[in-house]
């Protein structure tokens, strides 16, 4: 869980060591994006990192400071809010600036309603459950990315 620059550089220092340890060879490394710290971040992160993966299920928590399995605050976890899209949109945007992929982990991209909103924001990889592989693979093959581009936009909004 990167929060800081000083995060992220201790995890490559410690990767780089481990690496020489063991005489490997090198690995693309890849930092999660699952606190409103390192989505503000992104920019500075992608310029070292090989490649981003939005963890959703923290970085919804911790955008809305709410415990997720707690029914006393269930109501504040919203996966489509403007908040969350827009946090989506920025390391998305980060990656693309410096030509990293961006995938995306968690209930949220499993879910089949918010499909066509995720595309749109332009991610093309999702980490998922396998057993809504095949039911995520049909919705995908029935979407046209240009509309999701505007339903992406109006979800913003």
């Amino acid at each position: 869980m990167v929060a800081s620059l000083e995060d992220w550089v201790l995890c490559l220092t410690l990767v780089e060591r481990i690496r020489k340890e063991t005489r490997l060879p090198s690995v693309p490394v890849g930092c999660m994006i699952e606190v409103p710290a390192a989505v503000y971040l992104a920019d500075t992160l992608a310029q070292t990192a090989d490649f981003f993966s939005i963890g959703t299920n923290d970085l919804i928590q911790y955008l809305f400071a709410v415990d997720r399995t707690s029914p006393a605050v269930a109501n504040y976890y919203q996966p489509l809010n403007p908040a969350v899209l827009e946090a989506i949109k920025q390391t998305m945007a980060a990656g693309n600036s410096h030509h990293i992929l961006v995938s995306l982990c968690g209930e949220m991209g499993g879910d089949p309603a918010n499909l066509e909103i995720l595309l749109g924001l332009g991610l093309r990889t999702f980490s998922v459950d396998p057993s809504r592989i095949e039911e995520l693979k049909n919705r995908i093959q029935g979407l046209d990315t240009r509309n999701c581009l505007l339903t992406a936009e109006s979800a913003m909004k």
